[in-house]
């Protein structure tokens, strides 16, 4: 899962129940196309060679 980190929780148990909702996919669209994403992760996807890995 990719995500933008301003809009994810900083505390675990935050996160951890925002990570829940997200995964729940209700919104009866498809998660693939890249034009619902923002434009930072739209970049990570057309440009994957700018990721940092951990």
């Amino acid at each position: 899962m990719v995500f933008e980190p301003n809009d994810a929780p900083r505390e675990k148990d935050a996160f951890l129940d925002w990570y829940d909702e997200q995964m729940r996919w209700s919104e009866g669209q498809s998660n693939d196309d890249p034009s619902k994403s923002t434009p930072n992760l739209e970049h990570i996807l057309f440009n994957p060679g700018h990721i940092q890995q951990p």
